[in-house]
């Protein structure tokens, strides 16, 4: 179990490196245009691609308990899951607050298609809803980064009640699930019942979500069926599932286009969004296959660099956005472009290891404590029996 935890840690880990780099302006570089190119065929220009992973991820770490046991311990699973993704997140956004009061308004060199300058001044109804952090409210304001951890803790909170369904009811049944949540997001897509605030924020969009969560508790349930089909391919059938997972994770928004192209079909363009995120988390699933059942593979993710890659990877995601631009603001005009984006890396995994240790570790710790402490008052105390 600990050897499948570090890979998919490392997975994690990699995943927060594409966002890392994704947040880089490139053409401070002055990159030819062929690798240019290159790096967007790689997938270290979109974030986005990444993010889908971190909800596979999530689905199937967060199953693994739910499965070994019958009993629902709610509360204490909230608590841990409070300590694990808020914590970390409060200490995050209030670092990326006084940064952004530090530097509010001032001007800065255009760096692409960001919408985070740091506009906004601190008022009380923002930051409310960004300590309440569950609301469809403006996540760019401090840390563009945080959308996604709002539909993680909204699908947390309802998590341990989806693991019944998971448990009791067949494979087949929940894909239909998964795919009909994605249809009520679909139509809000289409018919605009509820508009995001910030950058994919609505209610609707956690539905989307949700059905990736459920992706990877089916994968969760059936990891022994699945690494057992792994195992008793071919190399070349395995080999050509890591690359067409691959090809399916960087590819599908390219292929859905060539084929609305080709046919005109207008369904295509209708649910470009939708379509082409089953996309990525079928490319997800096969990835995350292939982690679990390559020997090969595996080695390669247990290696050093990665396994540290993976424990700092959620301080790293929290925490680079406001480092890159602080870096900006501080150093624009000083140095160039380029340098400064070197900086902000090299600064970004610095803050994430000492976050890591000073702030993610410590409260993971504190919520187990505290969740074990509360699952222990919940039990029945039945006294013994006296013998004679």
């Amino acid at each position: 179990m600990s050897n499948r935890m570090e890979q998919l840690d490392s997975l994690r880990g990699l995943a927060a490196l594409v966002v890392l780099f994704s947040h880089i302006p490139y053409f401070a570089f002055s990159l030819p245009p062929v690798v240019y190119q290159a790096l967007v065929w790689l997938g270290f220009t979109d974030g986005y691609r990444a993010v889908m992973l971190f909800f596979l991820l999530s689905g199937f770490v967060l199953s693994l308990p739910f499965l070994r046991k019958d009993k629902l311990d709610y509360l204490p699973y909230v608590i841990k899951r409070l300590f694990r993704i808020y914590l970390p997140y409060l200490s995050a956004i209030v670092f990326a607050m006084i940064l952004s009061q530090i530097f509010l308004n001032q001007d800065i060199a255009a760096i692409g298609d960001w919408n985070l300058l740091w506009k906004e001044s601190i008022r009380m109804p923002l930051m409310t809803e960004h300590l309440l952090f569950l609301g469809n409210y403006h996540t760019n304001a401090f840390n563009g980064v945080i959308w996604s951890l709002v539909h993680e803790l909204r699908i947390s909170l309802i998590f341990p009640f989806l693991m019944l369904v998971v448990k009791r009811l067949n494979w087949k049944i929940i894909i239909t699930i998964a795919l009909l949540l994605s249809g009520i997001s679909a139509l809000n897509t289409m018919y605009h019942w509820q508009e995001s605030v910030g950058y994919h924020t609505d209610y609707f969009k956690t539905l989307q979500y949700t059905a990736f969560f459920l992706f990877g508790s089916l994968m969760a349930k059936h990891r022994k069926e699945l690494t057992v089909f792994f195992h008793h391919r071919k190399f070349s059938s395995k080999c050509a599932l890591l690359f067409m997972s691959l090809g399916l994770f960087q590819f599908s928004n390219f292929g859905l286009h060539v084929a609305y192209q080709l046919t005109g079909i207008s369904f295509f363009s209708t649910h470009f969004n939708t379509i082409s995120e089953y996309g990525i988390v079928l490319g997800c699933i096969g990835i995350v296959v292939c982690a679990l059942g390559s020997v090969k593979l595996t080695s390669v993710l247990q290696l050093k660099p990665f396994l540290f890659l993976g424990r700092i990877s959620y301080s790293l995601y929290l925490f680079h956005l406001p480092v890159i631009l602080t870096c900006l603001y501080l150093l624009q005009g000083l140095l160039p472009l380029w340098m400064i984006s070197v900086i902000a890396m090299k600064l970004s995994f610095g803050i994430a290891a000492l976050a890591w240790l000073a702030i993610e570790n410590p409260a993971q710790k504190m919520g187990r404590k505290l969740a074990q402490r509360t699952s222990d008052k919940q039990q029945v105390w039945v006294p013994k029996k006296k013998t004679v």
